[in-house]
């Protein structure tokens, strides 16, 4: 059986890049199951576009902007209620690929019988004009604590070109989140305390 998905977009105040991020998600080949946005407290008129719009959308407002943590938290806590075992975390800049989800989940298929079965896979994030974003570029990190301290080393994996993130205003370029077209599997999640031998992440 196909895997569910549920994308999660988290916004604020920034309605143009929002409607080309939605408008990305229905044009996938292969579509989410369901798409959920938190707004973030937005001042532009995101609610009334988005009813308007896209009436399909689930919409999580709340009260005050918590920035991206704090939507993604509400975000997942929403989108848990559904039957989704997948979800799709970007921003309202992330403008995903047609193939982008459809990719991702054709590389968990391939490596779903080797363990660790996959937590996390994310895309290879790019530019407008193709060049690679540096602060998204998917890898791993390992981190252990010594008597010296704590050692850290990271490591990037190789990844389609399947998400990237719209440019800022006046020629910049906005600052991206690390959740830009993230897959994540929540039932596959380590703990976060305790002795416990649950799969590690795994990022394609």
């Amino acid at each position: 059986m196909e895997p569910k998905v549920c994308a999660v977009v988290v916004t604020h105040n920034r309605l143009a890049l929002l409607r080309e991020c939605l408008s990305a998600l229905e044009a996938q080949t292969r579509r989410p199951d369901r798409v959920l946005l938190v707004d973030n407290a937005s001042t532009d008129g995101t609610g009334d576009a988005l009813r308007a719009e896209f009436p399909a959308v689930e919409l999580v407002s709340l009260p005050d902007n918590r920035g991206g943590a704090g939507g993604f938290q509400a975000g997942l806590e929403a989108a848990q209620a559904g039957e989704e075992e997948w979800f799709w975390l970007m921003d309202d800049d992330t403008i995903a690929r047609s193939d982008a989800l459809a990719a991702l989940l054709a590389a968990s298929a391939a490596i779903a019988d080797l363990p660790p079965a996959p937590v996390l896979l994310a895309s290879r994030v790019v530019w407008r004009d193709g060049r690679l974003h540096p602060m998204n570029t998917p890898g791993l990190r390992a981190q252990r604590c010594g008597p010296l301290g704590r050692e850290r080393s990271t490591r990037p994996a190789a990844a389609g070109d399947h998400v990237r993130i719209a440019p800022g205003p006046a020629g910049g370029h906005r600052t991206p989140r690390t959740t830009a077209g993230t897959l994540l599997h929540l039932e596959r999640r380590p703990r976060v305390h305790g002795a416990d031998t649950a799969p590690r992440s795994r990022m394609l």
